[in-house]
């Protein structure tokens, strides 16, 4: 605040320290020496530096603080809200609020305070002046001044809608790309990235045509302003000239004095409506921000407990987060006193969270399944419990080679929801085991691996977790048979030779049991960097589970 009055002050003293040089430099009878003005006008640089560096103190702690408590209150309410506004309401209001609502609030709200008071208190000073040095040729410029505020008044509103319009497409851009950062996975899968873009596009434009509106219709209001704002002031110095000419006692520096100060009512005047309509607009958005903050407030539990001595028996309560839907039904448990107790519930995980998961993993020995799972008592269950159950399967498999398609799973008693033929494919794309509950048995649709990039590629050479089962039957199979039979032996051309043989014959018992569907030529040569060291290299080919069969049929009539 006092930097504001002091920073007013400058401009009406540099105004004044003018009009006494030029009258000076002009013999003007009554003014000051040279000498003592420019004392005064070395004084008037210090006082100057002065109230640069308490400006420079002041204004950024003070708009710091704003912002800063404006956005802790905000965010303390909003931790207050039910947890079902949350699941209702869209959070890119409050994004959209608690980031480009507060830059415009800290812009053309908070920012324009202090420059809103060092304009008036310019003002008043202004006029006191005129009135002082010329009360007719102040009422010349009030006349005048009239120009400047009809623009003003006409201008006003339609900024502030602006804004407003503004801060609505700021909210719908920050929910559309939301929505597409989240999805992102989805779709890569679907190869829905035109689409993606189409939108994200639409709500772009959408935000950019309303701010290169407000942009045009600020500079439109500027120019109009600065138009008037000449005219007045030219015409101040005509009538200016007309009183010093006919001897109405006006200096040349009065007429000089008289046109610095109309810059400080025109100003502010012109100024009236972007100032106005951005405090309107800033407190309209704080207003929309309070009303979605007093929306859906939780509900405080009205029972408190000084002490527990024994514990806390729970005897068929239901609970939930709305009235209509219950989230616990029947609950029944014991809780003992000076123990800890976890409760773990499903995950819920989306289908494009379980393939964000796949994607961070990424890896061809991790497996993730889902959705949750139904224990054998009907209870929900992390879809973790069905990845153990799928684990049992395969570490009990004795055919690698054998799908895992409609293996059942024990100790599952179904799945908590059920899948559509997109999201099973979703899934599979995405490197997610999806399981479905037929019959009474709950068994993978499709065993998948996480691992479906190598580097940026999509990759499906290890997506099937038969393809990593018979590499690790084949290559430890090999090893331990060519380690059992060449034992101390030499690497010599005829044992080289031999030891393809036994490749070959290894590779021959895991096609016959279909376990790889064939193999190429084999090799194996002395390496040339160690030469005690026989490199043996061979191509084949897994065999893969029948996961779908397709029927063509072709009537004859």
């Amino acid at each position: 605040m006092l930097a504001a009055l002091l920073a007013s002050s400058l401009n009406l003293i540099l105004s004044w320290i003018m009009q006494q040089l030029i009258d000076a430099a002009a013999g003007t009878p009554g003014t000051l020496r040279l000498p003592s003005l420019i004392w005064i006008s070395l004084g008037f640089l210090a006082f100057c530096a002065f109230v640069s560096l308490l400006g420079y103190l002041a204004e950024p702690r003070f708009l710091a603080r704003a912002m800063r408590q404006y956005r802790d209150f905000a965010f303390r309410r909003l931790t207050e809200k039910s947890i079902s506004s949350f699941r209702d309401e869209s959070t890119a209001a409050y994004l959209s609020a608690l980031t480009n609502d507060a830059g415009s609030i800290e812009t053309d709200y908070l920012s324009q305070q202090l420059s809103v008071i060092t304009k008036l208190v310019t003002f008043l000073g202004a006029l006191g002046m005129m009135l002082w040095y010329s009360p007719v040729l102040t009422a010349v410029a009030a006349g005048l001044m009239l120009l400047p505020l009809a623009a003003s008044i006409l201008t006003g509103n339609q900024l502030q809608t602006a804004e407003t319009r503004v801060s609505d497409r700021n909210r719908d851009f920050t929910a559309a790309l939301r929505d597409c950062l989240d999805g992102f996975p989805v779709v890569k899968t679907f190869r829905a990235e035109k689409e993606i873009f189409r939108l994200f596009a639409e709500s772009n434009r959408a935000l950019e045509d309303e701010k290169f509106s407000r942009r045009r219709l600020k500079l439109l209001v500027g120019m109009i302003g600065a138009l008037t704002g000449v005219v007045a002031q030219l015409g101040v110095f005509l009538a200016g000239t007309w009183l010093a000419l006919t001897g109405h006692g006006l200096t040349a520096g009065t007429v000089i004095l008289f046109v610095n100060l109309m810059n400080f009512l025109i100003e502010p005047v012109s100024a009236l409506p972007a100032l106005l309509a951005g405090q309107r607009a800033a407190r309209a958005l704080i207003a929309k921000l309070a009303e979605a903050l007093e929306r859906n407030p939780a509900a405080e539990g009205t029972v408190q407990l000084s002490g527990l001595q024994t514990g806390i028996r729970l005897e068929n309560v239901s609970f939930g987060y709305t009235p209509d839907t219950e989230v616990l039904h029947g609950i029944s448990a014991e809780f003992q006193a000076g123990r800890a107790y976890a409760i773990v519930g499903g995950s819920g995980e989306t289908v494009s969270t379980m393939v964000q998961h796949a994607a961070a993993l990424n890896h061809q020995r991790m497996i993730l399944v889902g959705p949750d799972v139904l224990d054998g008592d009907g209870t929900r269950r992390s879809a973790a419990l069905g990845a153990a159950a799928l684990a049992g399967v395969l570490a009990a498999e004795r055919d690698p080679a054998l799908p895992v398609n409609g293996a059942g799973l024990r100790g599952i008693g179904g799945t908590a929801a059920s899948l559509t033929e997109g999201e099973i494919d979703s899934l599979v794309r995405g490197g997610v085991t999806p399981l479905e509950s037929l019959g009474g048995v709950t068994s993978p649709i499709r065993g998948i691996t996480t691992k479906t990039k190598t580097g940026g590629a999509a990759d499906a050479s290890w997506r099937e977790i038969t393809t990593i089962l018979i590499v690790d039957d084949v290559i430890p199979t090999l090893r331990e048979s060519l380690g059992a039979k060449f034992l101390r032996s030499k690497n010599t051309a005829r044992n080289r030779g031999a030891i393809r043989a036994q490749v070959i014959v290894e590779l021959e018992r895991k096609r016959e049991a279909e376990i790889i569907e064939g193999y190429g030529e084999v090799t194996a040569r002395a390496s040339e960097d160690d030469p005690t060291v026989c490199e043996v290299e061979f191509p084949f080919a897994v065999a893969h589970g029948l996961n779908q069969i397709y029927l063509t049929a072709h009537i004859t009539v």
